[in-house]
C-alpha cells in the first residue's frame, strides 16, 4: 500500500460513517477538463498549428503551460476552440457505470470552472460541455459551474474532489474534513500523497475506491447495531 492510501481511505470511511449516522450525505465533486475530458492533446495540436511547434501532452509539465513557453491566457483561446468546434472528438476518461453507481451512496456533482456566458476566455463552451456529457452518458448528473478565480475549497461544500489541479490539492492538504483523488499528470507530480490527497492514474481508480469504501461501510453496518441508523439515513444511500 503506497504512501497516503491507508490514511485517505481511513479518513473517507470515517467521514462516510459519520454522515450516514447523522442522516447527511457525503458530497463528491468530479472535474471535467484533464480529469474526465482528455483535452490537452487537442489544445496542444491547435497551439502547434499556429506556432510551428510539435508539443505533446508529455510536454505539459506546468499547470499554467509555461513548460511549452506559453501561459494560461494564451492557451485559453485554444481551449475554447476545442470545446466549441471539436468537442465530439474529446476523449472521455472514466467509468460511466461507476459514476452513476456512486449516486447511490454519495451526492455526486460535476464541478467545472468556466464562463457561464459568452464572455471571458472560456466563454461559449457550456452548451458543448453539456452535450459532451450527454454523449458520454452523464447528461443526468448535475453540473456546478464556477468562476476560475473563485474555484477554491472555501467556496464549495464538497467533501471529496476528483480533480487534476495542483492548486486545489495544496488547499485540500490543509483543509480538515476534505479529501482529494488527484488525477496524475506531469504538472501535478510535485504534490505528494498524504492524509488528504492521493494520486490516482485516472478518475476510474477514484470512483472505484469510493464505491469500495461505501460497500465496506454498508457490510460493516450489517454486522453492527448501526444498520438501523444507516437504513434511515437520508438519500443517497442504498442497502440493496
Amino acid at each position: 500500500m503506497y504512501a497516503g492510501k491507508s490514511e485517505v481511505v481511513g479518513g473517507l470511511r470515517s467521514l462516510l460513517r459519520d454522515a450516514y449516522k447523522s442522516g447527511t450525505s457525503v458530497r463528491v465533486a468530479i472535474d471535467i477538463d484533464h480529469t474526465l475530458a482528455v483535452i490537452a492533446p487537442l489544445m496542444l495540436a491547435a497551439f502547434n498549428r499556429d506556432h510551428g511547434t510539435s508539443f505533446t501532452a508529455d510536454d505539459h509539465a506546468d499547470y499554467e503551460f509555461r513548460s511549452i513557453g506559453s501561459n494560461y491566457e494564451e492557451m485559453m483561446p485554444y481551449y475554447t476552440e476545442v470545446w466549441k468546434s471539436q468537442y465530439k472528438q474529446i476523449p472521455f476518461s472514466g467509468n460511466v457505470g461507476q459514476i452513476k453507481e456512486l449516486t447511490k451512496y454519495y451526492e455526486v456533482n460535476i464541478l467545472t470552472a468556466r464562463s457561464q456566458n459568452n464572455e471571458g476566455p472560456t466563454g461559449g463552451t457550456v452548451d458543448a460541455m453539456h452535450d459532451w456529457l450527454r454523449i458520454n452518458g452523464l447528461g443526468d448528473i448535475h453540473v456546478e459551474i464556477c468562476d476560475r478565480m473563485k474555484s477554491k475549497v472555501a467556496d464549495f461544500d464538497y467533501h471529496v474532489y476528483i480533480d487534476d489541479s495542483p492548486v486545489l490539492a495544496k488547499e485540500i492538504e490543509s483543509t480538515e474534513g476534505r479529501f482529494m483523488f488527484l488525477v496524475s499528470h506531469r504538472y501535478n507530480e510535485h504534490i505528494a500523497n498524504g492524509p488528504r490527497v492521493l494520486h490516482v492514474a485516472k478518475s476510474e481508480v477514484a470512483t472505484n475506491a469510493l464505491l469500495d469504501i461505501a460497500r465496506k461501510e454498508i457490510a460493516a453496518a450489517r454486522k453492527s447495531d448501526n444498520l438501523d441508523k444507516l437504513q434511515h439515513a437520508s438519500k443517497p444511500l442504498s442497502l440493496r
